[in-house]
């Protein structure tokens, strides 16, 4: 479509698409690409939320992850490892949480507000596209009144022409015949009034068709002058409605770059620099907490049987607490496992939402605009690049130290539980031997006791029987049945003398030397006791010294990750910064012209009315000049010729006069042909620019 003479209305105006009005199918075509562009960055934009989101919900399963992790709670857990856990928690839900108000923000805040400025967008850019084609509509409709009434009056012209010309050969054909008359007076046959009378009658018929035509081809300029005057009205009213167009275009597609630029662009850097803040902010205070409970569990790693009431206690603590204490750091471990495939694939995710294709915006859009989406989309790849970095980082040293600590752990599980078993089984066996000899060195005694007892009875009995008068009484030892008391009590001294000589004497060294081993176990087992002491401070030492090593890799890690995305986000910034709406605007004019054909604009001059010309019309129309009275000086001889060399006469002058009159018409109207050419092309051009407008609008 092709507006012709609009480019001074334009400049006058301060439209920067002043140019454009001659190519308005580009324009349109920047406003649907611009529509297009603004859903590209609302669709990535809502890719990168759900990334977002998805690693806050991959925090949210850290979080679960270290809610199970045992003996937290209830068990005997070293105080280091309760103090990180709750710092760990803590982290893990702040985590979670910026990463969760990042992706709400981005979808409440940017992505739907871009969404319906874009709706606003197209119906604004559709009205404006309206109105002109509209008032277009009505300019062709004018130029189609004009055309019709052109060829009405041009059809009337011609018939009016065409009638004169009839007249006029009918009329010299009838004087022809009249003159030869004349000249053969003895032909009798037509009369000469007969052909007199005839003459007038049919010019007379024929002079009434010619006023009926002229008077037709006289109101249809009439028409034809009215209809051109208002198509010129109409086409200076489209003009202004163009030019008002393009200038409410030029605001329309002004707000749409600066909504883009700080409305979207600035919003979402700044939301990534707040959570970048706020990132920041968290893992110090996780470092801070970390380092803080490390230094306190070095200092106070000794001290931990201050609360013990016996050695016994020290032990049932040391073996208890290793054991929880490998079984939660088991768990940590898969805690940072996990940690490390969330970063992992939330790089691999950021990856590939900036990889893709769906990221170009339209050729048509403002460089600075291009250049910072394009910065943007950079940066998403750097964050990638960034958290794949600190998944390897975390990834790399830090489950070896995890490795070496649970297997250090574990070894001094077993050592200790194995120093522990020697020491419970040689107390036991010290105890046991103990009480046994005790048992049977009082055995021993009793039986020592009962044979002395029996020896002094036997003793009393020897001395009865040696007072007994009742020596000729039958008894068994008269008898021979038993030996005599004497002999008895020889016995019985002999037997309890070797009893006392061998049972008794071991019995009593066997016990002798079990209380010997009981004490010098005493003395041992609180040597074993304080080497289980040292074993179980080394190996605490150790866990601390390792946490502290991961602590500190991992801080590093996010230090690096964290000064990285604050030097891409100032980058951003610049280049956010740097988008200048009217000068994409005007770059966009200025490269539409360079790679696109123009039209030569007009200078403003409307196109001329087009009249017939006809020089039979003209002298039928006209009245013949007067004749200029002779003086009687200036004629010396008045020659009168016939009436048949006056008619010949005539004739010939008529057509010398037309003869020149033609040339000069024929000068005129190829200037005016060149003319109507050109504005013919324009004419053509602008309907096809037109109709393809109309097509792609439709």
């Amino acid at each position: 479509m092709v507006v012709e003479g609009c480019e001074s209305d334009c400049r006058a105006s301060g439209s920067v698409l002043r140019s454009m009005c001659y190519r308005l199918d580009l324009v349109e075509k920047k406003t649907v690409e611009g529509a297009g562009s603004c859903k590209t960055i609302a669709f990535n934009l809502k890719e990168l939320a759900s990334a977002e989101d998805r690693h806050a919900k991959a925090y949210q399963k850290i979080q679960e992850a270290l809610q199970n992790v045992p003996n937290i709670k209830s068990g005997n857990v070293a105080p280091v490892l309760k103090t990180w856990h709750n710092a760990l928690m803590k982290h893990a839900v702040d985590t979670s949480t910026t990463k969760r108000r990042f992706a709400t923000s981005l979808m409440t805040n940017v992505v739907n507000p871009l969404q319906d400025h874009v709706n606003q967008y197209r119906n604004q850019t559709r009205q404006v596209f309206f109105e002109m084609r509209s008032s277009y509509e009505v300019l062709v409709t004018k130029r189609n009144q004009v055309a019709a009434a052109k060829e009405k009056y041009f059809k009337a012209c011609k018939a009016a022409d065409s009638a004169i010309r009839v007249r006029n050969s009918t009329r010299d054909k009838t004087e022809s015949e009249i003159a030869a008359k004349k000249n053969t007076p003895t032909l009798q046959h037509p009369p000469l009034a007969l052909l007199e009378a005839k003459r007038d009658e049919v010019v007379a018929g024929l002079n009434l068709k010619i006023q009926a035509a002229l008077d037709q081809s006289s109101a249809a300029k009439e028409v034809y002058i009215q209809a051109d005057a208002a198509c010129q009205a109409e086409r200076l009213r489209h003009e202004s409605v163009v030019a008002d167009m393009l200038r409410k275009l030029d605001g329309i597609e002004v707000q749409r770059e600066e909504h883009v630029q700080n409305q979207v662009f600035f919003r979402l850097a700044a939301m990534y620099q707040d959570m970048v803040t706020c990132l920041t902010a968290t893992h110090n205070a996780l470092f801070d907490e970390s380092d803080a409970a490390f230094t306190a569990a070095r200092d106070g790693v000794a001290d931990f049987s201050d609360d013990c009431h016996s050695p016994d206690d020290i032990l049932t603590y040391a073996t208890d607490q290793v054991t929880t204490d490998l079984d939660t750091l088991a768990k940590l471990s898969e805690v940072f496992a996990l940690t490390q495939t969330t970063f992992d694939v939330h790089a691999k995710r950021l990856e590939q939402v900036a990889s893709s294709a769906s990221w170009a915006l339209s050729d048509l859009d403002g460089e600075l605009l291009a250049h910072a989406w394009d910065k943007i989309q950079s940066s998403v790849q750097v964050f990638a690049r960034i958290h794949g970095d600190f998944s390897n980082a975390i990834g790399g040293s830090i489950p070896s130290v995890w490795k070496d600590l649970k297997a250090a752990h574990g070894h001094a599980k077993k050592q200790l539980a194995s120093m522990v078993q020697r020491i419970v089984l040689k107390r036991q066996g010290v105890y046991t031997n103990e009480r046994d000899a005790t048992v049977r060195f009082h055995q021993a005694k009793r039986e020592l006791d009962a044979k002395h007892a029996q020896l002094r009875a036997v003793e009393r009995e020897a001395v009865d029987e040696a007072k007994s008068p009742d020596k000729g009484i039958m008894t068994l030892v008269s008898l021979g049945w038993k030996d005599p008391a004497n002999v008895r009590l020889v016995k019985l001294k002999r037997v309890c003398q070797e009893f006392e000589e061998t049972d008794m004497a071991m019995a009593a060294k066997q016990l002798a030397f079990a209380k010997h081993a009981t004490v010098d176990f005493d003395v041992q087992y609180h040597a074993a006791v304080a080497a289980v002491h040292g074993d179980f401070i080394s190996a605490q030492a150790h866990v601390i010294s390792a946490l502290a090593k991961i602590s500190s890799t991992w801080r590093t890690a996010c230090r690096v990750a964290d000064t990285s995305l604050d030097h891409i986000l100032h980058d951003v910034f610049a280049a956010i910064e740097a988008i200048d709406p009217i000068a994409d605007l005007t770059a966009f004019v200025t490269a539409m012209q360079k790679t696109n054909a123009m039209p030569a604009p007009e200078t403003g001059k409307m196109a001329r009315l087009e009249l017939y010309t006809s020089d039979l019309i003209e002298n039928e129309t006209q009245p013949p000049p007067p004749a200029a009275p002779v003086e009687p000086g200036d004629a010396t001889k008045i020659v009168h010729l016939p009436a048949t060399n006056q008619v010949e006469f005539g004739v010939v002058l008529f057509y010398m006069c037309g003869l020149l009159a033609l040339y000069a018409v024929h000068q005129v109207l190829g200037r005016e042909l060149a003319q109507m050419q050109l504005v013919v092309e324009d004419y053509h051009a602008s309907i096809a620019g037109l109709d393809s407008m109309l097509a792609r609008i439709d």
